[in-house]
């Protein structure tokens, strides 16, 4: 499967892998089983996009811009630490962040990301429902 949704710590980071090429297909179903996840809670969850392992994903990967909106624009959506940035992600990433406003930072490791999100929490205790 290339694309993996997990809980990296149950209730306040969920991880999102990818490995290898994404469909259409794979985006959407993983864009609405995270929004899924978030519907069942009443705080805010940060997200860990560990995308180094990401093959290719579709030209026309734009028109999962309204399942992605659903996510990013979810009440309880935290902040996203991005792992493995290449041009095209940091390109969808700007967008997302202007469009949709997606808060996000870069990191190398996933363990680096997750960190980041424990501080912000510990320093703004108040993310939830932002």
């Amino acid at each position: 499967m290339p694309t993996e949704l997990s809980w990296y710590e149950p209730g306040r980071i969920l991880l999102m892998r990818t490995d290898g090429d994404v469909t259409l297909q794979d985006m959407k179903a993983l864009f609405h089983q995270a929004a899924d996840m978030l519907d069942a809670l009443d705080h805010a969850v940060h997200f860990i996009l560990d995308a180094r392992k990401l093959g290719r994903i579709p030209s026309t990967a734009v028109n999962q811009l309204e399942a992605s909106a659903r996510l990013i624009r979810h009440r309880n959506m935290g902040w996203l630490g991005m792992v493995g940035m290449t041009a095209v992600s940091s390109f969808w990433l700007r967008l997302f962040s202007k469009i949709l406003g997606l808060r996000y930072a870069r990191f190398e490791t996933v363990e680096e990301a997750a960190q980041f999100l424990r501080d912000l929490d510990r320093v703004n205790p108040s993310t939830d429902n932002e």
